[in-house]
């Protein structure tokens, strides 16, 4: 009734596979996936115009794609935070890769993003102003894209997901 996205996290996310599992069958993160599908496809039914954005994104790129294919007109965002950013977050890297432009937002959570931490040390502590750096290594991995594109889009996305930042 207000057209606010619905805000979901999925978890488990792949980060509690084993790097070098390719099927998740019967895992965790495979039921938090299955379940995530069925119950959205449920809510289309009664609510087809039903958005929905996907905070802090944490499974696999291949995941992340068959569901935007799935629900191209309901899931209007994909959120990447500061795991992004850290060397070991491969399949965060091929997210941020694989993301399309124009569902890509940046959120900033309690994970402050490596080059943050390995720059302040313990005196860093999760705040908003550490965005440009998720967009910095979000450019980076997407190699095609500069840093001033990506906050341009995901300002503009951001303001699709909540139009009521346009008045402010």
């Amino acid at each position: 009734r207000t057209n606010v996205p619905l805000q979901i996290q999925i978890l488990p996310g792949a980060g509690s596979l084993d790097p070098e599992q390719e099927n998740v069958a019967g895992t965790d993160y495979a039921h938090a996936l299955l379940d995530f599908q069925s119950n959205l496809g449920e809510a289309i039914l009664q609510y087809p115009l039903l958005q929905v954005h996907l905070l802090t994104w944490s499974g696999r790129a291949s995941h992340m794609l068959a569901l935007l294919k799935a629900f191209p007109n309901n899931i209007l965002a994909i959120g990447l935070d500061g795991a992004v950013t850290f060397t070991k977050a491969t399949p965060l890297h091929v997210c941020a890769f694989e993301v399309p432009l124009d569902k890509l937002v940046l959120a900033t959570t309690n994970v402050i993003p490596s080059n943050v931490a390995n720059t302040m040390g313990r005196t860093a502590f999760p705040q908003s102003g550490w965005w440009p750096f998720l967009a910095e290594t979000v450019a980076h991995h997407k190699k095609i894209v500069t840093i001033t594109e990506i906050v341009s889009q995901v300002y503009e996305n951001s303001l699709k997901l909540y139009p009521q930042l346009g008045n402010y």
